[in-house]
């Protein structure tokens, strides 16, 4: 697995407290937390490589320059536009050679030890660490380790490694085509295209604890795509083929040269196109815009051409100029009309005013001046095209233009100039090439200009072109600075440097321009813009760089930052492991145990080949493998969509072609009414002979078949011979079936772009989800109720509880001979002796109760079901979690809503709407000033503020009575809420700072307040006019239940109405009640509406300060202890182990251990020893996972019980732990399941089934035992 770690880094410091600024602290927290995360979702077996980006070639720090530049700018324009940002975390810090970047790294290097040490997913990986002091950007470092290992002999690569890289640069995709490795897979956070759809999930990510939804993506999909549309041409010339020899005609293949059709090398070819719409070293060919479809009309054109090339466009990362002139050539034979496209484009989206900045520094396109260019190109299209570039008064009109206006300074007024644009060009291209195929060609080269040519012009370069470079040596990290830092920015730099930024008088001073020019012209997103920055002169800045002294004017600190290093490798060393040692670390990390050897790392040399990376899939690689996509498992044919069809995967509609894989079955071209017999007993059959099948083409997934249905009939429940019940459905039943079909079928092809033809059969199944452990005489019987624990275990499957509909042409049977099971969910006999391994961590779970909980290892190998075992003497029972929930239930004040009401002395109603949801609305906007403490509607509260007693937990056996009243009655009377004092006082304090709220809600009681209501000059009369108005109450904006139930996971914020249709149906209370003297007013109504959003801007302020809105909506059913006593708790834990770690308690040494008495932390399939879930707010826990980034028998205190989930405050702090929603320290909160967690305070103990020996000793070990480890196993 490797990571790709300024994405990282980037989200994690803008995204860490929103709304308020983040440490240093928080920051490497919240990355160390993502790490771990990351980790845990994917589960790597051999390989974590975490790369960070060092010093970057030339090429890049032009773009690093131009995203820093304009960042700065928007920042300065937010300060002038009142904002604070003077305080916020300065991206351009996550560079190399900023004190942030040193600090972080010393984090990280603690971070990976303290993980190898404590999360059994470390333990037995290599990690390889390529921090900022090794130059290079993180995405090639990975990508250079993946060659050279590549190129090593069989011995020393296995052909069929599988690769999963994290990172969110779209170049991801293109290197992972370079590598030509057939199992590789790129995973990234989703991202929704459409800024509704974004917005609205930004939201919901938000209210859902901020958890994100990553989307894996193999690579191998991809090249069969690529291969399908290639052969799509293909199959069309072999059908001509043998349509000419049927015909008794010649036929005549119009493939040319010695070249076949060779998959590795279109996917080359493929990589070279893509770098003709622009990356991160050279700009987009204007013609090219992804944006009108380029990268489209661009593989068209070569699929058409390819046959008649004389070779392939590349070959090993060098361009074939011969090759690529012939294709170039057939490109700029529609270089008017694609520039005729692109400005049209332009033309309709820059006539919607909206886009428009205003800025007088970002030079937008005017429709007057498209139109000039589009009049350009008109006029160009009616004459004979001249000689390319050979004098200037030949060239067509619209390129004169074109250049003219890019290179106002007559720059590009030669043909001479112009050649040589075309020269960097090419040579950009083929930098770019070898980049990215063999690693950096030369750190000193970029591309010299802002624009491109015109593609028509790079044929003037002709055939016969070639360039080389030399590699030299890249810019120190303070070098890298000064190239890409705006002054804004300086202080990153040490006080040397920062002066050769801000002096007047320092040679490099015009480097720096605080304004400058964006152009938007070809563009359309904000990033697509062009900064006019001058390009950093290289040889000035190290004229002026050399003026420093170092060993004087920099500390021993800076001159580290300004260093290179080499990457650096750990192990997991065993040997340090037994010593026990301890690394002196932040309080951030707690205890840290030394258990890694640490060495410098290099790439392995490259020897075959002639020390050049080769291209090609590994010989002996096998497609697929298990846990990869089987597309070819299944007949398809591909097509390409002329017409749009709608296909949404990213919240976006496409608006272009679309591959459609037609899968090819027998069943597409059946009819319901006329083979209806057929398809009947079809679907006998596959009920009848298929228990199981395989689902979810191509990402195959084992299914439980459930029923098969068919437009007349459904098949289910299989009796003994095997044969299923038939069982006639109705004609209502009938049309829900083809009305099921049809949206299924459209479904598959609108999301999946899949086409199945009529859907006649539908399977319905259970997916498996997973594996679950339990004993064979369980699993034989579920009546028998022997312990989970029993000496003969089995891994059994599980399966979803939801149904999942397929139709019958993408199932898979199980006896397909191409098919591939993935090993990872097949029922097995579990040895449980062998996993009990000399020395391995464990907790005894037998019926000794004092013991019962605790850790150690195995001291001597299991012999007939028994095993030695030595636990560690610390840590002993406590129970102050239930001390501390005694004495808050005896202190604890709560009132009834209508004594509540009292207290803060308003009306009971007005009581209850500003607990809840109160909206105010300015134009189109919803801003919320209600607190949200109780949503009663949907039964959600705020522990600590509110509480829910009485009323019946589940509907009664006879219902909910039949009358609408008396049923609305009936379930307003199952829950009643009660008040704490802390959520009066907070009442009280909100009405004192803002009484105008409380009296608009007293005057508008029901009814939709407007912010021109907050305004200062509201008045008693206003009141009463307003209120003649009102003529209905208006509905309430908060009507669905998803809203309700995340509404106040991200604290409090002003919401935005996303239901455009409720908004037509809404009335807002200025609407409905402005009187015909005031509609001719409308200046003093936008006054009033101003001063009015003033008034609530300080509400959202204040409120967002409050301690509520940083803290959830928990349902009424969930135990949950609110934040002080969770506090209180979390203080005596830390006296606890404290008091516990220090302790000198001897160890327990126990003989003769039934082996189902010991629960292993390295299973192969996680377990509960008690399947007994009963757990109590305060009830003290173990800890059983060693794979979830929280040590084997940690422990800690239950302060949530939700369903199947346990809420646990461990004892101490860890990478993995959260803040339990702002109601903890962060790092010491976990949401485990409840069969991950063992009950100390509880614990259900097996039967005694034999005896066995114990006693206590002295903390000495056995000869040949290794010692117990105090950390290893416990806190």
């Amino acid at each position: 697995m490797y990571l790709d770690m300024n994405g990282i880094f980037h989200n994690c410091s803008h995204g860490v407290n929103a709304g308020k600024n983040s440490t240093h602290a928080e920051i490497f927290l919240s990355i160390m937390k993502y790490i771990a995360y990351l980790v845990r979702l994917v589960k790597p077996k051999k390989l974590l490589y975490l790369a960070v980006d060092g010093v970057a070639p030339r090429a890049k720090q032009n773009q690093q320059r131009k995203r820093r530049f304009v960042a700065a700018r928007g920042q300065e324009a937010e300060k002038k536009g009142g904002q604070n940002v003077s305080s916020s975390f300065d991206s351009s810090a996550i560079t190399p050679g900023t004190h942030f970047m040193e600090e972080l790294n010393k984090h990280l290097t603690l971070f990976i030890r303290k993980q190898m040490a404590e999360d059994g997913l470390w333990k037995n990986l290599t990690v390889i660490y390529s921090s900022h002091l090794v130059p290079g950007e993180g995405e090639h470092k990975i990508m250079s380790y993946i060659r050279h290992i590549k190129m090593q002999p069989p011995e020393a690569y296995d052909s069929n490694t599988r690769h999963c890289i994290y990172g969110l640069d779209a170049d991801l995709i293109i290197l992972s085509l370079v590598s030509h490795e057939l199992h590789f897979a790129l995973l990234r956070e989703e991202i929704i295209f459409a800024l509704q759809e974004q917005e609205r999930q930004n939201k919901m990510n938000q209210k859902r604890l901020n958890r994100k939804h990553e989307r894996g993506h193999p690579i191998k999909k991809t090249t069969e795509h690529l291969n399908s549309d290639v052969n799509s041409n293909e199959k069309e010339r072999e059908e001509k083929r043998q349509s000419d020899e049927n015909a008794n005609v010649n036929y005549v293949s119009n493939w040319t040269g010695n070249k076949q059709f060779n998959l590795e090398r279109i996917i080359d070819d493929f990589v070279f196109l893509c770098t003709l719409v622009g990356n991160d070293f050279i700009p987009p060919l204007p013609t090219i815009s992804i944006a009108t479809g380029g990268l489209e009309h661009l593989f068209l054109r070569y699929k058409a051409i390819l046959p008649q090339l004389p070779d392939y466009l590349t070959y090993h990362g060098k361009i074939n100029m011969e090759s690529v002139y012939e294709y170039f050539q057939k490109m700029s034979q529609s270089e008017n009309s694609q520039l005729q496209e692109q400005l049209n484009f332009l033309k309709d989206y820059w006539k919607k005013g909206f886009h428009r900045t205003g800025d007088p520094n970002v030079r937008e396109p005017t429709i007057e001046e498209i139109d000039k260019e589009l009049e350009l190109l008109k006029e160009d299209s009616l004459q004979p095209t001249p000689n390319l570039i050979a004098s200037e008064t030949s060239a067509p009109l619209f390129k004169d233009h074109y250049y003219r206006q890019r290179w106002p300074d007559g720059s590009m007024d030669t043909p001479e100039a112009r050649a040589q644009l075309c020269r960097d060009y090419l040579q950009g291209l083929q930098w770019v090439l070898q980049y990215y195929y063999h690693g950096i060609p030369s750190w000193s080269w970029f591309y010299p200009h802002h624009y491109a040519p015109l593609l028509s012009d790079v044929l003037c370069v002709g055939k016969e072109f070639t360039c080389e470079f030399t590699l030299d040596a890249p810019f120190s990290p303070f070098e890298q600075l000064l190239a890409v830092l705006p002054i804004a920015s300086a202080r990153l730099l040490p006080q040397p440097f920062r002066k050769l930024m801000t002096l007047p008088m320092s040679p490099i001073a015009g480097m720096y321009p605080v304004s400058f020019t964006i152009d938007m012209d070809y563009a359309t997103a904000p990033w697509e813009g062009i900064a006019l920055l001058p390009f950093i002169d290289h040889l000035k800045l190290k004229k002026a760089v050399a003026m420093i002294d170092y060993a004087k004017e920099l500390t021993e600190e800076e001159k580290q930052r300004n260093s290179f290093d080499d990457a650096l490798m750990f192990k997991f060393d065993t040997e340090k492991a037994l010593l026990k040692n301890r690394i002196e670390a932040p309080a951030l990390f707690g205890s840290v145990i030394d258990v890694t050897s640490v060495d410098k790392f290099e790439n392995p040399p490259i020897v075959a080949n002639n020390g050049k990376f080769l291209p090609e899939p590994y010989a002996g690689s096998v497609t697929p493998i298990e846990g990869f996509p089987q597309l070819r498992i299944l007949d398809f044919s591909t097509s390409t969509s002329k017409v749009c069809i709608g296909c949404n995967i990213f919240g976006l509609t496409s608006k272009y072609e679309t591959m459609i894989l037609s899968i090819e079955n027998q069943l597409r071209h059946l009819d319901a009414e006329r083979d209806y017999e057929y398809l009947d007993r079809a679907g006998w059959n596959f009920a009848s002979n298929n228990n199981t099948c395989f689902v979810q083409w191509p990402y195959l997934r084992e299914g439980k078949v459930v029923t098969v249905e068919t437009c007349r009939r459904q098949f289910s429940d299989r009796d003994e011979q095997g044969n299923s019940k038939v069982t006639d459905k109705s004609q209502q039943a009938c049309a829900a079936f083809e009305t099921e079909a049809a949206q299924l079928r459209q479904s598959l092809l609108r999301i999946f772009g899949i086409d199945v033809g009529s859907i006649h059969i539908i399977i319905k199944v259970r997916v498996v989800t997973g594996m679950k452990r339990m004993s064979i005489a369980a699993s034989a019987s579920s009546s028998q109720h022997s312990p989970a624990s029993a000496l003969n275990q089995q891994a059994v499957k599980t399966w979803s509880t939801n149904l999942v509909c397929v139709p019958l042409q993408l199932v898979v049977s199980t006896k397909d001979k191409n098919l591939i099971k993935d090993g990872r969910f097949t029922n097995k006999i579990i040895n449980v002796e062998a996993e009990l391994k000399l020395g391995a961590p464990v907790m005894y779970i037998g019926h000794m109760t004092n013991y019962f909980g605790k850790v150690g290892r195995i001291i001597r190998a299991p012999q007939n079901g028994m095993v030695d075992i030595r636990l560690i003497g610390k840590f002993e029972r406590t129970s102050f979690g239930h001390n501390v929930i005694k004495k808050y239930q005896q202190q604890a004040r709560y009132f009834s809503i209508d004594a509540a009401a009292k207290l803060v002395k308003i009306s009971t109603s007005v009581f209850s709407r500003i607990c809840g949801v109160v909206t105010a609305k300015h134009y189109r906007d919803e801003i919320d000033l209600g607190l949200k403490l109780r949503l009663a509607t949907q039964k959600f509260i705020i522990p600590g503020y509110v509480r829910a007693i009485g009323g019946r937990s589940k509907v009664s056996k006879k219902g909910y009575p039949s009358h609408p009243q008396a049923a609305k009655a009936w379930k307003e009377a199952q829950i009643q809420f009660e008040f704490s004092q802390k959520a009066v006082d907070l009442l009280i304090e909100y009405k004192t700072k803002f009484p105008l709220v409380f009296q608009l809600l007293h005057t508008f009681s029901g009814y939709k307040l407007d912010s021109s209501n907050f305004a200062p000059a509201f008045d008693s009369q206003s009141s009463q006019l307003l209120q003649n108005g009102l003529k209905d109450k208006t509905p309430s904006l908060f009507s669905s239940f998803f809203f309700y139930r995340f509404l106040s996971f991200n604290g409090f914020i002003a919401i935005y109405v996303i239901d455009t249709g409720f908004l037509q149906s809404s009335m807002s209370l200025t609407s409905m009640s402005m009187s015909e003297e005031l509609k001719d007013d409308r200046e003093e109504l936008a006054k009033k509406k101003q001063e009015g959003f003033v008034y609530l801007t300080n509400v959202v302020e204040w409120l967002r300060t409050q301690e509520f809105s940083q803290l959830p909506l928990l349902e009424c059913s969930a135990q949950a202890l609110p934040k002080d006593i969770i506090l209180e708790i979390e203080d005596d834990a830390n006296k606890y182990y404290a008091e516990q770690i220090t302790a000198n308690s001897p160890g327990i040494q126990m003989q003769q251990v039934p082996v189902h008495h010991v629960y292993a932390s390295d299973t192969e399939v996680a377990w509960s020893p008690t399947n007994h879930n009963n757990f109590n707010l305060g009830d003290r826990v173990a800890w059983l996972r060693s794979d979830q980034g929280v040590p084997f028998g940690t422990l800690g205190t239950v302060v949530g019980v939700h369903n199947d989930f346990l809420e646990v405050l461990t004892d101490r702090l860890f990478a993995s732990g959260t803040t339990l929603h702002n109601r903890c320290s962060d790092g010491r909160g976990l949401l485990v399941t409840q069969d991950s967690a063992i009950n100390l305070t509880s614990p259900y103990i097996f039967k005694k089934l034999s005896k066995f020996h114990s006693s206590q000793q002295q903390s000495t070990t056995p000869s040949g035992s290794p010692p117990p480890n105090a950390n290893n196993g416990t806190n």
